[in-house]
């Protein structure tokens, strides 16, 4: 069923508010999905009513669908109890995750989760990580922040490296053009720094002080820093990487702000 049609659907069953046959009708579906789709405050009290008459939800997902702090503290009571969820959030503070961390709970398949357009602070980042922890599964996960500091970035690498599902994790810096990504496989990690702000000292350093450092080094690890006059001699930034590691340099790695290191194994 399209989108549109089934968030009409949702609102004629509140419209009728006979709890019985909306939990009937509720259970038809698998799963919900109402990604792109921006909703309303009226939307999100529909979605709940309904959400609420199922005795169990199965997948839910609302990526870009303008869930603001005030909506999810809407949607919270029923998001808490989907066994799988896909979630954007955005525009969030410090002082609204107590409301996400509420809304995850524990246990879920987490197919994705962005919080988008926030100001998070590393403190808060650290709280949204043991809340994915604690999940069944975890995929994609992007999070806005006001700086990236390098035990934020230490904690990211050993959640990446510790959660089998999460393929992919971003840090998006809101203060200045900065972003840290990190991509897994099943024997490579990625690491992508676009940053002004983290020089490639912070960014070993956070690698050191992660526990995959010493107890789960990657079979190879792929390096890319945007070229920027603060950002320090590329070069020096895979040798510091390979001291750490104990991986060495793949000789026929492409030019530019680009390194593979790999295992001598």
């Amino acid at each position: 069923m399209h989108k549109e049609g089934m968030l009409h659907i949702l609102h004629c069953l509140y419209e009728l508010h006979e709890e019985e046959f909306v939990r009937r009708a509720m259970g038809v579906w698998g799963e919900m999905k109402f990604d792109s789709i921006p909703l309303t405050r009226t939307d999100c009290w529909v979605l709940l009513y309904c959400l609420q008459c199922c005795p169990t939800i199965r997948s839910l997902k609302l990526h870009e669908c303008n869930i603001t702090a005030e909506k999810l503290r809407m949607l919270q009571p029923a998001l808490i109890r989907c066994k799988e969820l896909g979630l954007t959030v955005e525009r969030l503070s410090d002082a609204d995750v107590g409301v996400l961390i509420s809304a995850l709970g524990e246990g879920k398949n987490l197919t994705k989760l962005s919080v988008a357009k926030s100001s998070l602070s590393p403190e808060s980042v650290e709280q949204v990580l043991g809340a994915l922890s604690r999940q069944r599964s975890v995929g994609n996960v992007h999070l806005s922040m006001t700086t990236i500091t390098g035990t934020t970035a230490a904690l990211c690498l050993d959640f990446i490296q510790n959660t089998e599902t999460c393929r992919n994790l971003e840090l998006q810096d809101t203060s200045c053009d900065s972003s840290l990504s990190v991509d897994k496989d099943s024997r490579s990690l990625r690491l992508d720094a676009n940053s002004s702000m983290m020089s490639p000292g912070s960014l070993t350093q956070a690698f050191q002080n992660s526990i995959f450092s010493t107890t789960r080094s990657p079979a190879s690890l792929t390096l890319s820093q945007a070229d920027s006059p603060t950002s320090g001699s590329f070069t020096d930034f895979i040798h510091k990487f390979r001291d750490v590691t104990g991986l060495r340099a793949n000789p026929h790695t492409p030019g530019g702000c680009m390194g593979v290191l790999e295992s001598v194994t």
